[in-house]
């Protein structure tokens, strides 16, 4: 079932619509078949999106027209990321991962003082954690575990 559907003149998409939608001050049914619209002239839409891995991105998009099947085909190029790509998204996430153990150490540490605890270790902890960046290390948490 097609979600989109377009209008194509001269081999160029001039207009589209979502299934129910209207153009030029005609309505069309959210329950027409899509061959009810591909026979009123409309091309149906496939797009045909790749898996990525985390390291990669969409890019460009290529449309092709299919006349006898009365489709648009589009597809997407993939782009890997580069080396700096790669470590930005590590970095971030080891960051991300970093600041929920910042928020369990200072819940901790609250919550030992509220009891009167010692929260020498617990201090030591978040202040290894403040400088993980540093050299990109997570130190061990089992203290908050």
């Amino acid at each position: 079932m097609f979600y989109e559907f377009h209008k194509v003149e001269n081999g160029q998409i001039v207009a589209t619509i979502r299934r129910g939608g209207t153009y030029n001050n005609v309505s069309y049914g959210k329950r027409m078949s899509d061959e009810e619209y591909q026979a009123m002239g409309w091309y149906g839409e496939i797009n045909e999106v790749p898996a990525l891995s985390q390291y990669q991105r969409l890019g460009e998009s290529k449309t092709v027209l299919d006349d006898d099947t009365k489709t648009v085909i589009k597809t997407f190029e993939v782009i890997d990321f580069t080396l700096e790509e790669k470590i930005t998204s590590e970095q971030a996430a080891f960051r991300a991962k970093r600041d929920g153990h910042l928020k369990e150490c200072d819940i901790a540490i609250f919550k030992a003082e509220d009891r009167g605890e010692d929260t020498t270790e617990l201090r030591k902890l978040r202040q290894s954690l403040r400088d993980a960046t540093v050299n990109w290390v997570m130190p061990n948490i089992s203290i908050l575990l």
